[in-house]
């Protein structure tokens, strides 16, 4: 997965990775939610089928912008990206093997260019998958 991204994103800034990870979360149709709180006003979120939905509702092929949701920081208040999950792309996989989680965590890693740590995890009981940029 990586390999396909980090060639097209050499030298691009964390705008243009986060996109990126929009993208592929929208080609395999996971419902995700992607919060930049030092990229005033930009949020994305997508429901899979190649579409970005706004915080107005509207949505569009290409990636959508809207308003920063709440003053969202990230966990911790660190004002870092968050990339919440809100469905699991390998769901039996993961049941039966946890580090399918490490292994999405190395893409979002790898995309980012950028430590990647997961933060919640539905596997834990939590409501959805957190992976928040490190310091």
């Amino acid at each position: 997965m990586v390999g396909i991204y980090a060639p097209k994103l050499q030298g691009k800034g964390r705008q243009a990775r986060l996109d990126a990870i929009a993208e592929l979360l929208c080609e395999r149709g996971i419902p995700f939610d992607i919060s930049d709180p030092n990229q005033s006003g930009t949020d994305r979120s997508g429901t899979g089928g190649n579409k970005t939905t706004g915080q107005d509702g509207s949505s569009s092929s290409a990636q959508r912008q809207g308003t920063a949701k709440n003053g969202f920081t990230g966990a911790g208040g660190r004002g870092l990206p968050v990339i919440t999950m809100f469905g699991c792309p390998y769901p039996e996989l993961a049941e039966q093997d946890r580090s399918i989680c490490a292994l999405e965590r190395m893409v979002f890693s790898g995309i980012l260019d950028q430590d990647v740590r997961l933060t919640t995890c539905r596997l834990d009981g939590d409501r959805c998958c957190e992976f928040e940029a490190a310091l």
